[in-house]
């Protein structure tokens, strides 16, 4: 039997269908969320940033990974020789969905604790001394400043510019070094950075 016959089995259309689909809704979830980016009816957008939406366990996520799933339970019954894959399919069926949706809960929550949504962005806006920052430059304009990130508690990412501190090289704000931000200069549009 080619690999092409075995996906055309009943039992492997099934898993075949969950994949298409779970594409499909996926897909169709994420043209759904595009909008015009000053929201409905040209309204302006809010001055606070709304909070960061809280992880969902997508169906399309569990679709596509119980199908993957599925396909390669049937494939290891079938090659290992471990008995009919039309007798094991109700197994494979509760198993597939299982794991399939745990990898989809446990992929949201760690998508979410790594990478979170960014819910705006800013430049260089006052206000944010004491935080910290992560550095986005490798090296130092001609004006001594720095390129760094910050992230507030409601999800807005701040582009800021940092000052190299007194005595200090620009090579010593490599990227990716973090800095707690001092007091903001407005004259010169940048805040005071101490290396962490």
């Amino acid at each position: 039997m080619t690999y092409l016959q075995f996906l055309g089995q009943w039992y492997n259309l099934t898993w075949l269908a969950a994949v298409g689909v779970g594409l499909l809704l996926g897909l169709t979830a994420r043209l759904a969320r595009r909008g015009p980016p000053t929201g409905e009816a040209g309204a302006a957008r809010p001055s606070v940033a709304p909070r960061p939406p809280k992880p969902r366990t997508s169906l399309a996520m569990v679709l596509v990974t119980a199908g993957v799933v599925g396909l390669t339970l049937n494939g290891a019954i079938h090659d290992l020789r471990l008995g009919s894959p039309e007798a094991r399919f109700p197994l494979v069926t509760l198993l597939s969905l299982v794991v399939g949706w745990f990898v989809a809960w446990a992929g949201t929550r760690l998508r979410y604790r790594f990478a979170p949504p960014v819910m705006g962005l800013a430049f260089n806006r006052p206000g944010l001394e004491g935080g910290e920052a992560v550095v986005m430059s490798a090296g130092a304009a001609l004006d001594g400043t720095v390129r760094a990130r910050h992230r507030d508690g409601a999800g807005v990412v701040h582009i800021v510019r940092i000052r190299v501190p007194e005595g200090r090289d620009a090579r010593d704000l490599g990227f990716g070094r973090k800095v707690r931000l001092g007091a903001f200069d407005s004259h010169r549009g940048s805040y005071d950075a101490t290396i962490m």
